[in-house]
C-alpha cells in the first residue's frame, strides 16, 4: 500500500518479479522515513513506493528467514531471524549476539 500526494491510497502487489525474495511475508514495518520493510522466508526487502531493494546473507543478515522487525529510537532497523539479532548500519547488517545466560528473544516489541 502506498500513499499518493492527495491522501488517496493505492494498493500494490509485490512479487518475486518485482524483486521480493519470497512470496511468504512473515512481518511488515513502516519506518520513520516512510520505507516499507518486508521480512520474508528468504530475506528482507525495503520498498520505497517504486522499487524493491532486497537484503540477504551477503549483506550481513545472519539468516534469511526474517521473523520480526523493529525500529529503535535512533532510527535503526532491527531484524530477528533464525540467527542472531541484527541491526542495519551503513547498508549492512551487524550482529548483536545475546549473552549466553539471557533468554532467547521471541519477538521484538515497540
Amino acid at each position: 500500500m502506498a500513499q499518493t500526494g492527495a491522501g488517496d491510497t493505492r494498493f500494490v502487489w509485490l512479487r518475486a518479479d518485482d524483486g521480493l525474495p519470497s512470496s511468504q511475508v512473515s512481518c511488515l514495518l513502516q519506518d520513520s522515513q516512510g520505507y516499507l520493510w518486508l521480512g520474508t522466508a528468504a530475506g528482507l526487502s525495503r520498498y520505497d513506493g517504486q522499487h524493491v531493494l532486497s537484503y540477504g546473507i551477503r549483506d550481513g543478515l545472519p539468516h534469511i528467514h526474517i521473523r520480526n522487525l523493529a525500529e529503535d529510537h535512533a532510527g535503526r532497523l532491527w531484524a530477528l531471524s533464525d540467527g542472531p539479532l541484527a541491526y542495519l548500519q551503513n547498508g549492512r547488517f551487524q550482529h548483536a549476539p545475546l549473552p549466553p545466560e539471557s533468554n532467547p528473544v521471541i519477538s521484538l516489541g515497540t
